[in-house]
């Protein structure tokens, strides 16, 4: 007699419901019986960011989405001039102007898309 493998209870309380590239990341929207909660992946990156929290509706989880997706991309092209600038491919003034930009540029951007989104 064979035994079937049960699946495992994440995969039972969850369903893909909505799944959307944005700006190079994909969204994924899951539900779950209290609602709505969201990952966001990279291409060829095997980790998801999210926020774990639980959204009354679709829309509500998929603007905290690209919120997360836009906030990551800062944090990480910010990340990313500092490492060029340890590394010795930057030096002080272009890792100075580098982060001027992301800072005067991508933050005010973000923080005006976050509200048009609410």
């Amino acid at each position: 007699m064979s035994r079937l493998a049960l699946p495992s209870p994440l995969a039972i309380s969850t369903l893909t419901m909505f799944e959307e590239k944005y700006h190079g990341w994909l969204i994924e929207i899951l539900t779950d019986a209290e609602g709505y909660i969201f990952n966001c992946w990279l291409p060829g990156c095997r980790l998801a960011v999210s926020d774990r929290q639980n959204y009354p509706t679709l829309f509500s989880a998929r603007t905290a989405a690209k919120r997360r997706a836009d906030r990551e991309s800062v944090k990480w092209a910010l990340q990313h001039c500092y490492q060029t600038y340890r590394q010795g491919n930057l030096n002080f003034e272009e890792f100075q102007t580098l982060e001027e930009l992301i800072n005067q540029t991508l933050l005010p951007n973000l923080e005006a898309n976050l509200e048009q989104r609410v």
